[in-house]
């Protein structure tokens, strides 16, 4: 894996009850991703594929891609190194903070879901480039990584990890820019 530089400067910072820096981050894919059999990946109901690493000046995270018949469904980090990850945000913080990154950031920014895996996974890897956003949320209890995409249909969706390999999500949408 080649070692990205990152600018120190989240693309947006917002603070509130709850303090966010939003990143935007290529994913460093990882090499097993040559192996994966798109034909099988294409037909399973279920999947979860780890893309590979996501740095930001916020931490370094595993980007997972949720797989639902050969589309990727949702995106979240596998970890949060550097994070507390104790306890879960607040349904109501989570939908506030998203909320505001969404009605902050343009609608073209992140990446919009369900795609087919084929567009980004290829026989040699990682064939598109994925900038999704990586959303570090810091409150007075914890610190925890999010990751942020958009749907088709103008939805606005956040993931975030709450510690022992559990995420929660919640969607909003679509919103309006006014």
């Amino acid at each position: 894996m080649k070692s990205m530089s990152l600018s120190g400067k989240p693309l947006l910072t917002l603070r509130t009850p709850v303090n966010l820096a939003i990143f935007r981050a290529e994913v460093e894919p990882f090499d097993a991703l040559r192996y994966v059999d798109l034909a099988k990946l294409a037909k399973a109901p279920r999947a979860t594929v780890e893309l590979g690493v996501v740095r930001t000046p916020a931490g370094t995270d595993t980007l997972v891609a949720e797989v639902r018949r050969g589309d990727i469904v949702g995106l979240g980090p596998q970890h949060c190194s550097g994070c507390s990850g104790k306890g879960k945000l607040p349904e109501k913080r989570m939908r506030d903070a998203l909320t505001r990154v969404a009605s902050k950031l343009g609608p073209k920014d992140g990446v919009t879901l369900p795609m087919p895996i084929t567009t980004v996974l290829g026989p040699r890897g990682l064939r598109a480039p994925l900038r999704p956003l990586i959303i570090k949320v810091v409150t007075q209890q914890l610190e925890s990584c999010c990751v942020e995409w958009k749907t088709k249909d103008g939805w606005s969706c956040i993931r975030c990890y709450t510690g022992k390999g559990r995420w929660s999500q919640i969607c909003i949408g679509p919103v309006v820019l006014g």
